[in-house]
């Protein structure tokens, strides 16, 4: 289940995805996305970048602070592309072959 901290973080994103979609170097959209393990009960949160174009990357921000992924965006926006294992861990996390093991939440979820 999701606690009140992860929602708040998908909520900030939700915010920040708002403020900058369209607007910095290409940004479509910004997302967090949260698994929780059905089991086990660990988490794992992606700051997701969806850009103009279809290009997605993913920033691993287990327990980080709001500031910390703003921070994140950042270090993402100049530098694109740079967190290639990240982003293949997201899509893995989202992928058919994991859907039965995690609980995907993010802001459509919440």
């Amino acid at each position: 289940m999701l606690n009140e901290t992860l929602k708040g973080k998908i909520k900030f994103v939700a915010g920040l995805s708002k403020a900058v979609a369209g607007k910095v170097s290409g940004i479509a959209s910004l997302d967090y996305v949260v698994g929780i393990h059905k089991t086990q009960g660990y988490s794992v949160e992606y700051l997701v970048v969806n850009y103009t174009g279809g290009a997605v990357q993913a920033r691993n921000c287990n327990w980080n602070s709001n500031a910390a992924i703003l921070e994140e965006l950042g270090k993402m926006v100049y530098s694109s592309q740079v967190y290639g294992s990240d982003t293949e861990c997201y899509k893995k996390l989202i992928s058919e072959d994991t859907q039965y093991d995690f609980d995907i939440y993010d802001h459509e979820s919440i």
